[in-house]
């Protein structure tokens, strides 16, 4: 009987958890928010370091079993429910191994939390679209509103082998230590989509197509630049206007 959906992958490896759980910087007494108790592989050592855990599953299956394997943790609080669906507030740090298809949800959601850090596992792919920096192929929406609430800090990568099922992707351990909550990020990243939609067209080309739909808009700045070439903070600015 399967257990996990397309894009689930549980971290089984005991080197990579104990290297997770000392990435993360824990304290004993740390209040954790888990993203996804999956196995509970994860979850059981942030317990044993001594925090108290408030995990999150949706799958009920995982969930029930989760329930019964960590049964004998008095500081492990497991919920049949959607993590992004409540807010994170209150808690020192937010920890996940994260499916790969909800990475984009979850930095909307981050992004309007005020939980200093957040150590999660990503696929690499992914965390290389957060870090590209202006005028690269992969800087886009997602790369500007991460580096604009965050330091991003990529770490560790970490094989398929890691995990099962196996991914056919590495993934890659990454920090989010906040700098600015945004609370309307869902509309924020709306409009840096719609802006990077015009990809390799200058700030004056457009300008007069987004007049069209925004009679006041205006960049404001060198027209003669791309894009692409926007820095984090026009980026935010430009999206702003637009929204």
């Amino acid at each position: 009987m399967k257990y996990f959906r397309y894009g689930e992958h549980f971290l089984v490896d005991p080197a990579f958890i104990e290297l997770f759980v000392k990435r993360s910087g824990i304290n004993a007494g740390d209040k954790v928010l888990e993203i996804g108790t999956g196995l509970g592989t994860i979850t059981k050592e942030v317990a044993k370091a001594g925090c108290y855990v408030r995990s999150f599953e949706t799958n009920t299956r995982l969930y029930r079993t989760a329930k019964h394997t960590l049964s004998s943790y008095n500081n492990i609080e497991i919920i049949n429910s959607d993590a992004l669906k409540f807010t994170s507030d209150g808690f020192d740090i937010v920890l996940s191994s994260l499916p790969y298809y909800i990475s984009s949800r979850f930095i909307t959601w981050l992004c309007k939390q005020k939980t200093p850090l957040a150590v999660v596992i990503l696929q690499r792919e992914f965390v290389e679209k957060l870090i590209s920096p202006p005028g690269t192929k992969h800087y886009g929406a997602y790369s500007v509103i991460a580096k604009y609430c965050f330091n991003v800090e990529p770490m560790d990568v970490i094989p398929p082998e890691a995990f099962s099922p196996k991914p056919k992707v590495f993934s890659q351990i990454v920090r989010f230590l906040r700098r600015k909550t945004i609370a309307e990020s869902e509309s924020l990243i709306k409009s840096l989509k719609f802006l990077f939609s015009f990809r390799g067209k200058t700030l004056k080309s457009t300008e007069r197509i987004i007049k069209k739909h925004f009679p006041n808009f205006e960049f404001g700045i060198n027209q003669d630049k791309r894009i692409e070439d926007l820095s984090i903070d026009e980026a935010i600015m430009a999206a702003q206007k637009i929204g």
